[in-house]
């Protein structure tokens, strides 16, 4: 079975816009090409196929109808990596924090993992003098330590190359 591609726009920088499907193009270097929801709206199907030899590039392009905000918050191509990992940029509370706890959401099909950790310190760039990163077992698990900074990090992994994890916000309350 091909691989599928998925394009997703969030809305323009104009909240009243919409996306016109007729200017929205996917190209993919997968052996077929899916154009899936635009806005959880289907607008088009492609089923087509490439040589081998063939490269193509992802693209997004609203043809500048508008103002030129084109906002894609996500593409999809597969197959998907059996594993990765996000760390966050390093938040600075502004004075000595005591780290309560986090919350996140995330999608994990069977099959697949989402595991969060954090680390804490007093240098704004991690060095020896920060923590290790320490697990979080599950959304609203307790964290500790007191510091100015904070950095989480998601690893992701799946067993099908054709289906991943997704984590779509982590919070981390402090005071």
């Amino acid at each position: 079975m091909p691989a599928p591609a998925w394009v997703s726009t969030s809305s323009r920088t104009s909240p009243a816009s919409t996306v016109d499907p007729a200017t929205i193009e996917a190209s993919v270097s997968t052996p077929a090409a899916r154009l899936l929801p635009v806005d959880d709206v289907k607008v088009a199907t492609h089923n087509v196929s490439f040589a081998s030899s063939v490269k193509m590039t992802l693209v997004g392009n609203d043809r500048w109808k508008t103002d030129g905000g084109l906002a894609i918050n996500w593409m999809r191509l597969t197959p998907y990596a059996t594993s990765g990992t996000y760390t966050s940029a390093v938040f600075n509370a502004g004075f000595p924090a005591t780290w309560m706890n986090a919350t996140w959401t995330a999608t994990v099909p069977t099959g697949t993992t989402v595991a969060i950790t954090y680390r804490t310190g007093n240098t704004p760039t991690p060095d020896a003098t920060w923590t290790a990163f320490k697990p979080l077992p599950a959304p609203g698990a307790a964290m500790t330590g007191v510091s100015q900074y904070v950095q989480f990090a998601i690893a992701e992994t799946t067993k099908n190359v054709g289906v991943t994890p997704s984590v779509s916000d982590v919070t981390i309350l402090y005071r």
